[in-house]
């Protein structure tokens, strides 16, 4: 369980404050903060907080990556999207000729990979509500 500076400090570590403001505006030691850092229940509040904010984003995020992978202009930004929105969904080219293409398989590994994302944006919503 979390104390009340520790809560404090979590929301300072995600809004991006230093280490030295959080131990000042709580008047605790730096070394403190430095130790609450490495506090797995810390860890974990600060993992929850990123996820929760990000949850609702990441739908968007996916398909502004698509967008870049198939309509940006710059061939090297199409690659890198291309390239990083496969690696997400752990797409191996098949080797295979199986009357589908590489393009059908990575769009149906990108549905797959927006279904998983929402499933688990509902979960952490249904969590957050069991607290």
């Amino acid at each position: 369980m979390l104390t009340t500076n520790q809560e404090k400090a979590v929301v300072m570590l995600f809004d991006g404050r230093t280490v030295k403001k959080i131990a000042k505006e709580l008047k605790v030691t730096e070394r403190t903060v430095y130790n609450w850092k490495k506090d797995p229940e810390v860890i974990s509040a600060l993992r929850k907080m990123s996820n929760d904010y990000l949850g609702v984003e990441i739908p968007k995020l996916l398909k502004n990556q698509l967008k870049l992978a198939t309509k940006s202009k710059s061939e090297i930004v199409r690659f890198y999207a291309t390239k990083d929105l496969l690696d997400r969904a752990d797409f191996v080219p098949n080797t295979e000729d199986k009357g589908e293409s590489d393009a059908q398989l990575a769009s149906e590994k990108y549905d797959e990979l927006i279904r998983e994302t929402a499933k688990a944006r509902l979960d952490i919503q249904a969590s957050a509500g069991d607290e």
